[in-house]
């Protein structure tokens, strides 16, 4: 098939050329972007009103903003001792907000911004995938309404930055299968490194993605595959290779982030000790010493004199021996939190502000002890508005995930592929006891995405999507 000199592959003018029927959606983009930004801004001051300031204040934002105003004064430091465990991605977009002096007023401010702007990149998203179509606008409306989103965005929490980083990164990863130039694959790198540095859950991803650059696109011979692949993985360690570095200098360790090795201990060791001891999760974790250094301490009174990266080190062995010990439990355990990823509706977070719902020991703790079924019983007997709020955001969410399911045949199949691996890489290691609806937020987008080509599949007339895709499909590799 013939290829423009840049090696894009050629597009039929009807698909450059959106049908008369696709402009009204467009016009709606800034009615859209704008009801996403006063929906929750209304929100937002809505909790303000009714609990205060503090309505907005996650367990890890204060940590993110006394980050923030350690940076400020440059260095990173909390508690007087450099921190390991938090990354700077969101305190260094927290710092003008700390400088300010209104943290709460300029950090909601910036989320919701960032709201906007991954409404925004999700129509571009769209349009490139599905141009002619109202795919676009579908995909903004169920962002728009979409819970995880709506909520989060109105928190002092990461997440915000972290969805509009990843969402970037899949734009890139969009172009760079339509022409893969080293330019695009070196500006992936490098947000996708920013999203690690927000969140690093990440760290991990791209040897993930690595088969999949190793097949796509297909244009390009295996050897560019393997030299690009190889590239992209290179870039991306450079960019975190300064983290690692400092870490192993201030703190004597040797990771990324110490929230990993915190969670082999206090979540996931923890989480498959206390049925053992005929505890709950919650119990056993502050039986433990979680969050409370001086019962941790009083129970490794020999680590007191220890660096950070020894303690943390002493945290991972430990508990991966536990794990290893009881692991038929543990992927037990793990499965149930894949599960809490997938189908929590945040229902109980909504309920939560309100007094309607304990701060503690609520519906993710009982999961992890006893199991799906039993704690969604306990929800619906003790809390029966958050067991009703519950079944009717559950059905939305099992909507979105029906119409994504069918939407994705609609993808060219690369971009389907990537997808499918990004989503999988966050169910499987978000999962086990850490597992919440929060931490499904940077899925979300994609989702709204490929619902939103279900629904213009289903409304557009027969010829509304051009039959030859932007981006190339197996059929035009070949």
């Amino acid at each position: 098939m013939l290829r423009p000199a840049s090696g894009q592959m050629l597009v039929p003018k009807s698909a450059s050329a959106p049908p008369t029927h696709s402009v009204s959606a467009r016009s709606w983009l800034p009615v859209m972007l704008f009801a996403v930004f006063v929906s929750r801004l209304l929100w937002a001051l809505l909790y303000v009103w009714i609990k205060g300031a503090n309505a907005i204040i996650e367990s890890d934002t204060l940590d993110y903003v006394t980050l923030a105003g350690s940076m400020l004064h440059g260095s990173y430091i909390m508690n007087g001792v450099p921190n390991l465990t938090r990354t700077p991605g969101y305190p260094l977009l927290l710092m003008p907000a700390v400088w300010s002096g209104h943290v709460v007023a300029v950090g909601i401010l910036q989320n919701l911004l960032l709201a906007v702007l991954n409404a925004w990149l999700l129509a571009r998203i769209a349009d490139e995938l599905f141009p002619g179509t109202a795919a676009a606008f579908w995909a903004v409306l169920f962002y728009c309404v979409e819970p995880v989103g709506f909520l989060f965005s109105t928190q002092l929490v990461s997440e915000p930055l972290f969805c509009a980083l990843m969402l970037l990164f899949l734009w890139l990863i969009i172009r760079f299968l339509r022409e893969p130039s080293w330019r695009t694959l070196f500006l992936a790198a490098l947000v996708l490194g920013g999203a690690t540095y927000t969140r690093p859950v990440n760290l991990f991803l791209p040897l993930w993605l690595a088969p999949l650059f190793l097949l796509f696109p297909r244009r390009l011979a295996i050897r560019e595959r393997v030299v690009r692949t190889a590239a992209f993985v290179a870039v991306f360690a450079m960019i975190l290779a300064p983290w690692f570095v400092r870490n192993a200098a201030v703190g004597d360790y040797r990771g990324f982030s110490a929230l990993n090795e915190m969670n082999i201990y206090f979540y996931y060791a923890a989480a498959v000790q206390a049925p053992f001891e005929g505890k709950s999760f919650a119990q056993e974790m502050d039986d433990w010493g979680f969050l409370n250094d001086e019962r941790y301490f009083a129970l490794h009174p020999e680590q007191r004199s220890w660096s950070q990266g020894k303690v943390f080190n002493f945290m991972r062995s430990e508990g991966l021996k536990i794990i290893a010990a009881h692991w038929p439990s543990y992927l037990v355990i793990h499965a149930r939190g894949c599960a809490v990823f997938l189908f929590d509706t945040v229902a109980t977070r909504f309920l939560r502000e309100v007094k309607l719902y304990p701060q503690q020991g609520g519906l993710l703790s009982r999961v992890v002890s006893e199991g799906v079924v039993p704690g969604l019983g306990w929800l619906i007997r003790e809390h029966p508005v958050a067991g009703l709020l519950f079944f009717l955001l559950g059905i939305q969410l099992l909507l979105y995930y029906v119409l994504a399911l069918v939407g994705l045949r609609a993808f060219p199949l690369p971009v389907a592929a990537f997808i499918v691996a990004i989503t999988a890489y966050y169910v499987l290691g978000q999962g086990g006891p850490i597992g919440n609806g929060r931490y499904r937020m940077p899925i979300m987008p994609m989702l709204c995405l490929s619902a939103g080509a279900a629904v213009a599949r289903v409304r557009r007339r027969p010829s509304a999507l051009p039959h030859q895709q932007p981006v190339e499909s197996e059929a035009q590799a070949s």
